[in-house]
C-alpha cells in the first residue's frame, strides 16, 4: 500500500483535485439511483447508480453478477472509496465507471475489471494490492484486458504483483486495438502503463513530489 504521505496526496486529489465531477454532488439528477451497501451494489443493472457512502465489501461479492457482457450501466463513485475483498469490482465492463476510488487486496488480474470491451471508466483512482499468481500471469492496476474503450484521468498506485514469468502494467493489459483509447493517466507500479498500444500513461514516484505530478496533471 503506499505511505502516509501518498495517503495525503491522494486525499487532496479526492477533495480538491480531480475534476469538478469527482466532488460529491449537493443533489443528485433524475433517474440516478443511490447506493451505499453492498447489497445494492451487487444489484445494480443497466441503469444509472451514485454512491453515497464508502462500501467496504466482503467475501460474498460476486463480481460475475452481470454475465459474461458484464456491467452495461453508469456507476458514480462521486469520490467515494469501495473496499475490495480478493475480487475486482467487476469482471466486465461496458458501461461506464467515473469518479471513483478503490483500495483493498485483489487475487486476480485487476482491481476494477478483468475486461473492457467498449464503454468509459474515467476520474477513478486505486491503490489496492493485485496479485496474479497464475506462473504465467500479468497483474494490472484497474483494467487487466481493453480491447476497446476508454480510460482517461485515472491514478493506479497499489502495488502489482505478477506469476514468476508474468508482467506488471501499471493501467491496463491490452490497450493494441484501434478503438482502445487512454489518456492522462498515472501509475506507481509496472514496467509500463499499458501492454500494448502507443499509449504513455505517465510513471511516478510513490512520494510527495510524485503525487503531486499527478495532482498537477488531472487538474
Amino acid at each position: 500500500m503506499i505511505g502516509a504521505k501518498g495517503k495525503e496526496i491522494l486525499s487532496l486529489l479526492l477533495t480538491i483535485g480531480i475534476l469538478a465531477g469527482m466532488l460529491p454532488a449537493a443533489a443528485f439528477a433524475a433517474g440516478e439511483n443511490k447506493v451505499s451497501t453492498q447489497e445494492q451494489l451487487q444489484n445494480m443493472g443497466e441503469g444509472s447508480y451514485v454512491l453515497t457512502a464508502d462500501i467496504t465489501l466482503d467475501e460474498t461479492w460476486n463480481p460475475d453478477q452481470w454475465g459474461d457482457l458484464g456491467f452495461n450501466g453508469t456507476l458514480d463513485g462521486n469520490g467515494y472509496t469501495i473496499t475490495l475483498a480478493g475480487q475486482p469490482l467487476f469482471s466486465a465492463v461496458r458501461g461506464t465507471v467515473r469518479n471513483l476510488c478503490l483500495t483493498g487486496e485483489v487475487s486476480g488480474a485487476a482491481a476494477l475489471t478483468n475486461t473492457m470491451a467498449s464503454g468509459t471508466v474515467e476520474n477513478c483512482l486505486t491503490d489496492a494490492n493485485v496479485t496474479n499468481e497464475g506462473t504465467f500471469s500479468n497483474a494490472y492496476g484497474l483494467v487487466g484486458t481493453l480491447s476497446a474503450g476508454e480510460i482517461s484521468n485515472c491514478l493506479s498506485a497499489g502495488a502489482l504483483t505478477a506469476g514468476e514469468w508474468g508482467d506488471t502494467f501499471g493501467i491496463a493489459g491490452g490497450g493494441g486495438g484501434t478503438y482502445c483509447e487512454v489518456t492522462n493517466c498515472y501509475f506507481v507500479n509496472g514496467t509500463k502503463g499499458v501492454e500494448y498500444g502507443s499509449h504513455a500513461p505517465t510513471k511516478i514516484s510513490a512520494d510527495e513530489s510524485g503525487y503531486q505530478t499527478a495532482l498537477n496533471g488531472l487538474n
